[in-house]
């Protein structure tokens, strides 16, 4: 009988994603020697050409980008953030954050740094004063770290220093800040050509002073630029340029002045994209092409076939030689590796962690070769017949209907933002490694005698506890006499308070005041939120349908046990009315139930010792969490917050996943919609919860290793 191996692991759920399940098993007859190589410039060119444009002159910026989605071509906005904020003296004149993100959309251009405040720090004349600690950190990582913040899709690891000299302590910081410097027309000549292989050093020609030349009128219409352009392109170089402005007006162009005319650097540009497009130039960034020639120097690549077929490795170091961090989120640039290929072969599919492209095949001497675009570390490659269909062999698997496999889910809410039961619940759910949600009436934080945004900020950083809402001011909407603009004060305005005072968290769930709400209600409750809690009670008999067990599928809407009216269970075994059926015997009961059912365990409660009958006391609420660590221990129960357990299941619902094995790989893909079946957002950047997939693998793979595509290897 076929042995079945069940792999269940968490996969984070995006609008597409796939996952690598590697065997880690023998083989045999493996081969290895091929002639692969990692080739210096990206495609096989012969050469880069990286332009940058310093200070971040706002008509200047406009006019290069035009020009770069003209002629195809890149280059980098080397910006100095005082100037973006428009602060004293420069007022006016550079482009803002807004217009820097436009500029930037589309790749044409990335934003690099210029040092914050474009500060002199010599070691020499009157900048020597400049020369202090506090400055130097300001200047040099303190411009990348704003950078950074604001443009978050801009790898910032190059510099432009500002009057092309700086001291030994500020080029030391530089050096351990960035991973490329370009200072002010720095040693280029005919027989200086920088090359693609710079040393890690502060030395001409090293990766903190590149060899380039300023981007000029003269230049240009000199011939001295193309001239150099030229040399670089026939041996093999990187063609760095400075430049200040582009203008319109030839009047402006002044001697000495680093600045060319609209219609000399359009010229200049034929000259670049004719490069370009004869394949023997790479016009690219300046962190482009840092990561390229960076990858390439730390990097290696190893090709194989074995029994499973044919492979390439490439392998890339943790460091450079002097121990600046190659980080796989910031240095994922592929390279294009040199992959031999069987005679006969007319084209060739690459694959790359469910990633496929399919190239061409040409032949150098008595050898087949094809070009591939391989991500450092991200995986095997494995080589394939492109004119050959992949037999790919279906896998089963499955979502799990809760996070780890749990056949339960447990999200505990208690009302009203009580800051004695928050401080007691923080500190048991530290002692039973538990969760539990908050429903806060949001007028009340900051307000005289309550609690402040600090304090539950303090309590709510220990991981344990989150702020969900139970309205702005706690409305009776038991009369549903409301108007529509109290309503969205009323809902919509604790959500706005919400994210002001815990902008960390992302707030999803709703519990209705006073438990009754209707459709009025409803259609504001579902406008903002994603789940709501309203009375519907399963053990206490004076709210009815006793008996009735929250599912893990709610339906859409809001009728019985759907998004908006799930069954839930109060935690007030001390009312005399609910005192048997609300027993903590009961509710005990009722969560094994949930457990052997594949239930949701919503609970409701306000107060634990607070001195009010409808509360708990600590006693019981020990024994409720002791029995929800024991299940949760075991595997059975997922103690989870609301808004977790929201995301979850809302990515669940809305996600689909599929597996296949090829060669000695799995893969699975999982796919999320961009919206829920009732028409709301599903933004990534909120609904980023690992769901938990379960795999089956082939009989004979004890040990496996599995990767998304974060990079993150795991055994």
């Amino acid at each position: 009988m076929m042995k079945r191996i069940i792999l269940v692991l968490t996969v984070l759920a995006m609008l597409m994603q796939s996952l690598m399940i590697t065997g880690i098993a023998a083989t045999t007859d493996t081969t290895v020697n091929y002639d692969a190589k990692i080739l210096q410039v990206k495609g096989g060119a012969n050469a880069i050409a990286t332009l940058t444009f310093d200070d971040g002159v706002h008509s200047t910026a406009e006019l290069l980008r035009n020009e770069l989605v003209e002629y195809d071509l890149k280059a980098s906005l080397m910006v100095v953030p005082s100037r973006v904020q428009a602060l004293p003296p420069y007022t006016s004149g550079y482009s803002d954050v807004e217009q820097l993100r436009a500029m930037a959309e589309g790749g044409y251009v990335d934003i690099q740094s210029h040092s914050y405040s474009h500060l002199y720090m010599h070691n020499d004349g009157d900048n020597v004063v400049n020369n202090t600690e506090e400055n130097r950190m300001n200047e040099i990582p303190g411009s990348r770290d704003w950078l950074a913040e604001r443009f978050p899709t801009q790898d910032i690891i190059t510099m432009a220093v500002p009057g092309g000299k700086y001291s030994t302590e500020a080029e030391t910081l530089m050096m351990n800040t960035y991973y490329a410097a370009r200072y002010s027309n720095s040693g280029a000549s005919l027989s200086n050509i920088q090359t693609l292989l710079p040393e890690d050093s502060i030395e001409p020609g090293g990766w903190y002073r590149l060899n380039n030349l300023w981007l000029t009128e003269a230049g240009v219409t000199g011939g001295s630029i193309g001239a150099y352009l030229d040399a670089c392109v026939a041996q093999g170089g990187w063609f760095i340029t400075g430049c200040h402005n582009i203008t319109t007006d030839p009047s402006k162009i002044g001697s000495g002045n680093n600045d060319i005319t609209l219609d000399t650097l359009k010229a200049f540009f034929e000259q670049l994209k004719e490069h370009q497009d004869s394949g023997k130039l790479w016009v690219t960034t300046f962190s482009d092409a840092t990561k390229y020639l960076r990858e390439y120097q730390n990097s290696t690549v190893k090709q194989y076939s074995n029994s499973q077929g044919m492979f390439v490795e490439l392998t890339m170091a943790e460091s450079t030689a002097r121990g600046m961090a190659l980080d796989a989120d910031t240095f994922d640039m592929p390279l294009t590796v040199r992959v031999e290929i069987p005679d006969g072969w007319t084209n060739v599919r690459f694959m790359q962690n469910a990633k496929e492209t399919v190239v061409p095949t040409f032949t150098d001497g008595s050898k087949t070769y094809a070009y591939a675009e391989i991500v450092p570390n991200g995986g095997t490659v494995s080589v394939t017949n492109g004119d050959e269909e992949l037999v790919k062999d279906v896998v089963n698997s499955e979502l799990t209907l809760a996070k780890g496999g749990a056949k339960a889910v447990a999200s505990m809410t208690f009302d009203d933002g009580l800051y004695p039961t928050a401080t007691l619940l923080n500190e048991l759910c530290r002692e039973y490694g538990l969760k539990a949600s908050l429903m806060m009436i949001t007028d009340r934080i900051n307000a005289f005698g309550y609690t402040s945004t600090s304090q539950w900020n303090s309590l709510f950083a220990d991981g344990y506890l989150a702020p969900d809402s139970h309205s702005a001011t706690h409305m009776n909407v038991k009369d549903h006499n409301q108007t529509d603009d109290e309503l969205e004060v009323e809902i919509g305005g604790s959500l706005t308070t919400l994210k002001k005072h815990f902008p960390t968290f992302d707030t999803l769930t709703f519990a209705v005041p006073n438990s009754n709400y209707t459709e009025k209600e409803y259609k504001f409750v579902s406008k903002y939120f994603y789940a709501a809690r309203g009375g519907r009670c399963v053990l206490a008999p004076a709210y009815g349908n006793v008996g009735n067990m929250m599912t893990l599928d709610p339906e859409m809407g809001y009728g019985i046990n759907s998004w908006y009216n799930p069954s839930m269970v109060r935690l007030q075994s001390n009312i005399p009315a609910y005192a048997d059926t609300n027993s903590t015997e009961n509710i005990l009961k009722y969560l094994q139930k949930c457990i052997s059912n594949n239930g949701w365990f919503i609970s409701i409660t306000h107060g634990v010792n607070e001195g009010n009958p409808a509360d708990m006391t600590e006693a019981q609420m020990r024994e409720i969490f002791a029995s929800m660590k024991y299940y949760q221990d075991k595997g059975d129960l997922w103690v989870a917050t609301y808004t977790e357990a929201t995301k979850y299941i809302r990515e669940r619902q809305n996600s689909t996943v599929s597996a296949y094995k090829l060669f000695d790989n799995i893969y699975v893909d999982l796919t999320m919609t961009d919206t829920t079946e009732d028409g709301l957002p599903l933004n990534p950047e909120i609904f980023n919860m690992p769901l938990t997939v379960k795999v089956e693998l082939p009989d004979n793979w004890g040990r496996f290793t599995y990767k998304q595509a974060d990079g993150v290897e795991k055994v």
